[in-house]
């Protein structure tokens, strides 16, 4: 298996990604990853900015190594920093519900798994003049989300360079 590219490499990866019930919850649990940490405060993320947002790349990271509650939480985390009738936060919570799904699938609830499956296609299918979005291939990643079966889906994302 291939090491997946890293693109915020100074950021380090939690001692475990999270499952719920199965781990301690990392925000609220003493014994959790991120307990007392506090939420992204950084600076909104834009289709401008996102090459050198450690928070978005590092979201994209954790996701691609498996850390899907904690992409998922990097992710939601600069949602709440964007106006709610964006393709930006559509996008983004596209991708939040793209690593739940990620979490459903990895428990076993697979109706949980198909639904964030359906919700998260529907985000990413964005009124955009490229098909390419801070960095992702959405026509390849809406393909894999429809198309690969959820025993068999690891998505990886890969992020190309920021159009000029």
């Amino acid at each position: 298996m291939i090491t997946p590219k890293r693109y915020a490499p100074d950021l380090p990866f939690p001692p475990y990604a999270h499952q719920p019930g199965q781990t301690p919850h990392p925000r609220t649990h003493p014994e959790g990853h991120s307990y007392g940490a506090s939420e992204y405060a950084g600076p909104s993320l834009s289709e401008q900015t996102w090459p050198e947002c450690s928070a978005y790349l590092h979201g994209v990271d954790l996701f691609n190594h498996g850390y899907y509650w904690e992409a998922h939480e990097a992710w939601e985390d600069l949602w709440k920093t964007t106006s709610r009738s964006t393709v930006l936060a559509r996008f983004l919570q596209g991708l939040i519900q793209l690593a739940a799904m990620h979490i459903k699938i990895r428990s076993g609830n697979e109706r949980g798994a198909k639904k964030l499956r359906v919700k998260s296609l529907d985000n990413l299918t964005l009124h955009t003049e490229s098909e390419t979005y801070m960095g992702v291939d959405l026509a390849a990643l809406r393909h894999h989300i429809a198309h690969v079966p959820s025993a068999a889906l690891h998505l990886r994302l890969t992020l190309g360079v920021h159009p000029q």
